[in-house]
């Protein structure tokens, strides 16, 4: 009887461990692959699906902006876009990735200046603006950046959090959010 109470998880722990065909293909990897003919702005709003009610406007694109991974928009109405030039595949040593400030300085709807705010990162994958500064997900940081002179530029900057992994660019720390507390 105690055998029989042993064979059927046994069994299971068994089938379990037994490799499946699929786990021995290699999955491709589609950023592998060289990427399709671009989007015009106008071709990419075209192809967009929006709840009723609500629109797509063109506030920036190429070449004032460049592969933008992330946003957030500051309480002045900039838009605060991350824009990775190395994504998918990181490069060895500094960063080419960077933060840029988009403003609609003659109130029509789009931005008209555009200046870095930060230079150097790789494949920063989230930002937010708040605490008197720019919150910037750089894994495997969490970065705290300010720009303590008013010049438009990071002055200073301090890892807030780390141990991010980087080997998958999908699984990288994103979307950050301000929450109710």
């Amino acid at each position: 009887m105690r055998s029989a109470n042993l064979f059927i998880p046994l069994a299971v722990v068994f089938v379990l461990a037994l490799p499946c065909p699929a786990q021995e293909e290699r999955i491709p990897h589609a950023q592998d692959k060289p990427p399709g003919p671009a989007l015009s702005p106008a071709e990419a709003i075209a192809k967009m699906t929006v709840p009723e009610g609500f629109s797509v406007e063109l506030v920036a694109s190429e070449p004032d902006i460049v592969n933008p991974v992330s946003m957030t928009i500051d309480e002045r109405g900039r838009f605060w876009i991350t824009e990775s030039f190395e994504y998918p595949r990181r490069t060895p040593g500094p960063g080419k990735d960077r933060v840029k400030i988009l403003e609609d300085t003659d109130a029509d709807g789009k931005a008209d200046k555009f200046s870095v705010f930060m230079e150097g990162l790789n494949i920063p994958s989230g930002i937010a603006v708040g605490h008197s500064g720019v919150w910037i997900a750089n894994s495997p940081d969490i970065l705290f950046v300010q720009d303590t002179d008013g010049d438009g530029k990071a002055d200073t900057s301090e890892v807030v959090v780390t141990g991010f992994g980087r080997d998958d660019t999908h699984e990288l720390p994103n979307s950050l959010t301000w929450g109710p507390d």
